[in-house]
């Protein structure tokens, strides 16, 4: 059989995977570094040519184990999934965009190590071209640049982790033969400039996308999602660097940009990038309440455990309140998060200051709006201290009586006790008496 291209795949020193496209529309697979080759399966007609994926080893990405094939004799550019050498699922290669097929007379067919994939067609009778697809790419389409100077070119090389591509032109039948070069500018993807992700806007109709210039774009295609599914998208195309979009109040919106196809073909899509819009201009002056049912818009004479609320906002499940001492809100007293409008303070304020407070609204972690207008008030005054109660009059407290003591009466019969005992010593004194004057 013989050999019309060859391939090496990119883990060759690791796998020794090759591929050989032969001239009679056979493909050719090892996996011992050419010792032996086994027939992939793909039966076509006219010189083949032979490319590996640029992920074929990487486990992890889309194009692993894939191989892709042409022929010269005009067929479809064909995709190979490989299981064994000898045991490959070939189909037609389609794009994302519209499952068109590559249809080429080909003379080369190189990957690039960014996954571009480039046929060389010579036509069949029309106007040589280059076929291009990006694989493994949403929307990708197949793409061709063609060249009123090239006219039978022949086979197509790469220069390693470019994507500059070679072929040679023989200038027709007999002609002196050239060297084509192709530069693909337009492979990777546009940079996005402003607004940065996750950036949030101020209260606006309408915001400015921009992104940087990609060399050889001729017109870029824009895309605007709006996350809602409220059917709100956008998208469009433009020769500028920026454009000016409008958007709905209290949004979140995706965008893209990339080179539009066929100017000249395009690029990948670049990084998709977030933005959200903040909510319709509200009344955000912040209405206070004190105790008395008296809705207080001068913010003068507030209680020291007032209730403060807010408009409502539309999508919003949480708003971030802050309260201070300071219209700077550092070391703020309260910094919560709370679900609804309203919120009614747990602790006692200084009398006679001045307090500020603001909020926010929230959808989940992302913030709807931009902070409200800041609210101010005054506590009502320390209260005077009652005046001193007067001293009670002076008490005057006399001694009291010495008490009476009555004498307790003696019984009659120790009166008489007594009484006869007094008889008898005045009878004994007597007696005593005379006895005394017989004797002497």
């Amino acid at each position: 059989t013989d050999m019309n291209d060859i391939a090496l795949s990119p883990a060759f020193e690791d796998d020794e995977t090759i591929l050989l496209g032969t001239m009679n529309g056979k493909v050719y697979m090892s996996d011992d570094g050419g010792d032996s080759f086994d027939d992939t399966g793909l039966d076509l007609d006219g010189d083949m040519f032979v490319a590996f994926d640029a992920d074929y080893a990487d486990e992890d990405a889309d194009g692993y184990m894939l191989i892709y094939a042409a022929s010269s004799n005009g067929d479809n550019i064909r995709e190979g999934e490989v299981t064994d050498p000898d045991d490959v699922d070939w189909d037609v290669l389609e794009d994302d965009a519209n499952d068109d097929t590559g249809y080429a007379y080909s003379q080369g067919l190189v990957v690039s190590e960014d996954n571009v994939l480039y046929a060389i067609d010579h036509g069949g009778g029309a106007a040589p071209e280059l076929d291009r697809l990006i694989l493994h790419e949403d929307d990708s389409e197949w793409q061709w640049a063609d060249d009123d100077a090239l006219t039978s070119p022949f086979h197509l090389w790469i220069t390693a982790g470019s994507n500059v591509l070679w072929t040679i032109d023989d200038d027709g039948y007999g002609g002196e033969p050239g060297l084509w070069v192709l530069e693909d500018t337009l492979s990777g993807q546009v940079t996005l400039d402003s607004p940065p992700d996750g950036y949030q806007s101020d209260r606006l109709d309408v915001i400015a996308i921009a992104w940087d210039e990609m060399r050889g774009a001729d017109e870029y295609e824009w895309s605007l999602d709006e996350t809602s599914g409220l059917g709100l998208d956008e998208d469009g195309t433009t020769d500028d660097t920026d454009v000016n979009v409008s958007v709905m109040a209290s949004s979140e919106y995706d965008w893209k940009v990339r080179v539009a196809p066929h100017e000249p073909w395009h690029s990948r899509w670049s990084d998709e990038r977030t933005f959200n819009t903040a909510l319709g201009e509200p009344p955000w002056a912040p209405t206070l309440y004190t105790p008395g049912g008296v809705w207080q818009y001068s913010g003068l004479d507030v209680e020291l455990m007032p209730a403060f609320s807010w408009e409502s906002a539309k999508n919003a499940d949480s708003y971030q309140f802050v309260l201070a001492d300071n219209a700077e809100f550092t070391s703020p007293l309260v910094n919560e998060k709370v679900p609804e409008s309203a919120y009614n303070l747990d602790f006692e304020l200084e009398y006679n200051s001045n307090y500020f407070w603001r909020v926010m609204a929230y959808d989940g972690s992302k913030a709807l709006s931009r902070w409200s207008d800041i609210g101010a008030f005054t506590t009502i005054g320390e209260p005077e201290a009652p005046p001193p109660s007067p001293a009670p009059p002076a008490t005057v407290t006399q001694p009291a009586p010495a008490p009476i003591v009555i004498p307790t009466p003696i019984p009659p019969v120790l009166l008489w006790v007594i009484v006869g005992i007094g008889a008898v010593l005045i009878i004994a004194v007597i007696i005593l008496i005379v006895r005394t004057r017989r004797a002497v």
